[in-house]
């Protein structure tokens, strides 16, 4: 199993959005915002059990979806600090780079919507199906 320096390095080596060394081997990813984590976790929840995570954007949603699926180590190149909060709170291991107040939306002109669905959230079992939830009502008014 790769420790968290070894998946950093690999996340800012190769440029990727998302690095994850799991039980069935280094999951990567190119894809933006949450969509690594909801793709993964669609296929099986528990996908991230035990696994060691690093990400460029470690907000609280990514943060509870992790800690949902059982994540051991969670490191986040920027990390919100709800998100930071989250972990703590629920016993997990961390790092980031930068901690930021929250993670803006693509526009940069307020919340993401994705940290701003789970806000008010405390239980992480709760942040898969908000989320969907959020996702679908976006992606309907495209």
């Amino acid at each position: 199993m790769s420790t968290r320096n070894e998946v950093v390095t690999r996340l800012y080596a190769n440029d990727l959005r998302c690095v994850a060394q799991t039980k069935a081997g280094l999951y990567e990813s190119t894809l933006f915002g949450i969509k690594p984590l909801m793709i993964k976790l669609r296929e099986d929840r528990s996908f991230f059990e035990g696994a060691v995570v690093a990400d460029r954007v470690i907000g609280k949603a990514a943060a509870m979806l992790l800690a949902a699926s059982g994540v051991q180590e969670v490191f986040g190149a920027v990390m919100s600090e709800s998100a930071e909060q989250f972990l703590k709170q629920a016993g997990i291991s961390y790092g980031y780079c930068e901690k930021v107040p929250y993670i803006k939306n693509r526009t940069g002109d307020g919340m993401c919507p994705m940290e701003e669905t789970v806000q008010s959230l405390t239980d992480a079992q709760d942040a898969f199906d908000a989320l969907e939830q959020t996702i679908a009502r976006l992606m309907a008014n495209k």
